[in-house]
């Protein structure tokens, strides 16, 4: 059971960060207005941000589904999963009215079900490092 889980949560965070990178990287402009509007940012970071994280999600993402440097990319999960949590709930408790951004344009807004869902995810990358870090 441990590694069809492993499995089934590799290629569901995989599936996750590819389909958030593409529309990103089709319009890195409106991405960065999604980073500009959780007002977190300066203004200097959010056009480099906005190339970057897209990219950093596609190749995690790859790498998570054909297992390359499992526990390296599993642990970059991790920390983007706990970014986003991080950064959506402080925009929740600030009382931020704005798009997520999260899939890129496609109109997703902020909630606290957005939360739990990258709350869910960075469960599932946990799950993944561990299992990972046990099989070398």
């Amino acid at each position: 059971m441990k590694k069809f889980l492993f499995y089934i949560f590799r290629y569901f965070i995989g599936i996750v960060f590819i389909i958030a990178a593409i529309p990103k990287i089709e319009d890195p402009a409106a991405f960065a207005k999604s980073i500009e509007g959780y007002q977190f940012l300066p203004t200097f970071l959010i056009n480099i941000t906005a190339l970057l994280i897209p990219w950093i999600e596609l190749l995690v993402g790859i790498s998570i589904i054909i297992g390359f440097f499992l526990r390296g990319t599993s642990l970059l999960a991790i920390i983007l999963f706990s970014s986003f949590s991080i950064l959506i709930g402080i925009s929740l408790l600030r009382g931020l009215s704005i798009d997520c951004g999260c899939f890129g344009n496609l109109g997703s807004p902020l909630t606290y079900s957005r939360l739990i869902e990258d709350l869910i995810l960075l469960l599932f990358s946990t799950y993944v490092y561990h299992i990972a870090r046990k099989s070398v």
